[in-house]
């Protein structure tokens, strides 16, 4: 009977160590707050984005290309799926460094690309931001159609 105490209350005060480790390590933990990028990695950023035509994208019309990439960016919201989309890859040339490999805790988001006819040109929009500061690049870059 003893052993049988012994053993319940062991049980029963682990269990009442365990919870409360757990909790006071939550509080333990600080919160990640990512740090905001400088302009040097700004600058490497927008330098990393290459967009352009391969050589069978340039048998197609702009037109069309901007076709294959709304469907690419509708496939995937993902950056890097969408850059990697094997469609895509037949005829447009995309690439752009992966931001958390320059700072952790960023996110990017490219917009669907859009079709400008003033200039027959494609554009897409790239924003990349944090908790912290969810604007920190906010810009267009355009199709080089050399």
């Amino acid at each position: 009977m003893k052993k049988r105490l012994l053993l319940i209350s062991s049980m029963s005060t682990a269990a009442v160590t365990l919870s409360l480790l757990s909790v006071s390590c939550v509080k333990l933990i600080p919160e990640f707050k990512p740090e905001i990028l400088n302009s040097s990695q700004l600058q490497t950023i927008r330098e990393s984005f290459v967009f352009k035509r391969t050589e069978e994208g340039k048998k197609l019309s702009i037109k069309e290309l901007h076709q294959i990439m709304k469907k690419a960016r509708q496939a995937s919201e993902n950056p890097i799926e969408f850059k990697n989309n094997k469609e895509l890859r037949k005829y447009i040339i995309l690439d752009f460094v992966d931001v958390n490999s320059i700072a952790d805790g960023h996110t990017m988001k490219i917009f669907d690309p859009e079709y400008d006819p003033a200039t027959d040109s494609i554009k897409f929009r790239v924003l990349i931001g944090c908790d912290t500061e969810p604007r920190e690049l906010d810009e267009d870059f355009w199709l080089d159609k050399s």
